[in-house]
C-alpha cells in the first residue's frame, strides 16, 4: 500500500514539477508546498524500505522455518525407517528363534522317542532273559516259585508307573504278594513231603514185595518142615499186617480189622501146626 502511494505521489511532483517549468514561475507556498512533498516522499521511501527488510526477514525466518521442518521431515523419516528396519529384524529374529524352538522341541521328542524305545527293548529283554531262566531249571517247585518272583516284580513295576507315590495301594501290593509267596512256599513244602512219602512208600514197597518173595520161597524151600513153615508163615502174615498198618489214609476202624485178620490167621496157623504136631 505504501508503495502504491509512493509511486502516486511521485507521478503528481513529476507532473507538477513539468507544470511549474512550464509557466516559469512558483509562489513561496508552492515551494513549501513542494518541499513537503520530498520530505513526504522521503520518509515513504524509508517505510518501504523498513517493510522490505522486514519483508525480507520473514522471508528468512520462513525458510529457516522451512528447512527445520524439512529436517525434521527427513529425521521422522529417518526414525520411521529405523524402526520399521528394526521391527523387521526382530520379526526376523523372532521367527528364526521360533524356527529353532520348533527343531529343538522335535530333536528332543525325537531323542525321548528313542530312548523310551530303547528302553522298552531293554525290558523286553530283561523279560526274556529272566522267562528263559526259569523255564531251564529242571525242578518243577523251583520253576514256580521262580515265576512267582518274577511275576511279582513285574507286577510291582507297572504298579509303580502308574501310580506313583500310591504307598497305601504299594502296603495292599505287599500283603497280597506276601501271601500268595507263602502259599506257594506251603504248596511246595507239601510237594516235596508229597514226593519224599511217594519215595519211601515205594522204597517199602519194593522191600517188602522182595521180603514177601523171600518168604514165601522158604515155605516152598523147607518142605515138611511144620515148625518152620509154621514160624515163616507166621513172619509173612505180619509182614502182610505192617504194610497195610503203613497206609496212612486208612482209619482207625480199618486199623482194628487189619490187626484182627492177622490176629486170626496167625491163630488158624497155630492150629494147622498142632494137628499136624498130633
Amino acid at each position: 500500500k505504501l508503495q502504491l502511494e509512493l509511486e502516486a505521489t511521485q507521478e503528481a511532483t513529476g507532473a507538477w514539477v513539468m507544470f511549474t517549468d512550464a509557466i516559469g514561475a512558483g509562489t513561496s507556498r508552492q515551494l513549501k508546498d513542494d518541499l513537503a512533498r520530498q520530505q513526504r516522499i522521503g520518509t515513504l521511501n524509508e517505510e518501504i524500505e523498513s517493510i522490505n527488510s522486514a519483508t525480507e526477514a520473514n522471508r528468512e525466518e520462513e525458510a529457516s522455518l522451512l528447512g527445520v521442518a524439512d529436517a525434521q521431515a527427513l529425521a521422522t523419516q529417518l526414525s520411521d525407517a529405523f524402526t520399521k528396519s528394526q521391527e523387521d529384524n526382530a520379526a526376523t529374529v523372532n521367527k528364526l528363534a521360533k524356527e529353532r524352538e520348533a527343531e529343538r522341541k522335535k530333536a528332543s521328542a525325537d531323542r525321548e522317542k528313542e530312548e523310551s524305545q530303547e528302553a522298552k527293548l531293554r525290558i523286553e529283554r530283561g523279560r526274556l532273559v529272566a522267562d528263559f531262566l526259569i523255564a531251564s531249571q529242571d525242578d518243577e517247585n523251583v520253576r514256580k516259585l521262580m515265576a512267582l518272583k518274577e511275576g511279582h516284580k513285574r507286577e510291582r513295576k507297572a504298579l509303580e508307573e502308574k501310580y506313583k507315590g500310591d504307598t497305601a495301594l504299594m502296603l495292599q501290593l505287599d500283603m497280597k504278594q506276601s501271601a500268595e509267596l507263602q502259599a506257594q512256599k506251603e504248596e511246595i513244602r507239601k510237594s516235596i513231603e508229597e514226593g519224599e512219602k511217594a519215595k519211601r512208600d515205594e522204597e517199602q514197597e519194593r522191600e517188602f514185595t522182595n521180603k514177601k518173595a523171600r518168604l514165601e520161597a522158604e515155605l516152598i524151600q523147607l518142605g515138611e518142615d511144620a515148625q518152620a513153615r509154621m514160624s515163616t508163615a507166621i513172619e509173612l502174615s505180619e509182614l502182610e499186617r505192617d504194610q497195610a498198618l503203613a497206609d496212612e489214609g486208612i482209619t482207625e476202624g480199618e486199623k482194628l480189622k487189619i490187626v484182627a485178620e492177622f490176629d486170626k490167621k496167625k491163630g488158624d496157623i497155630l492150629k494147622a501146626a498142632a494137628i499136624r504136631d498130633k
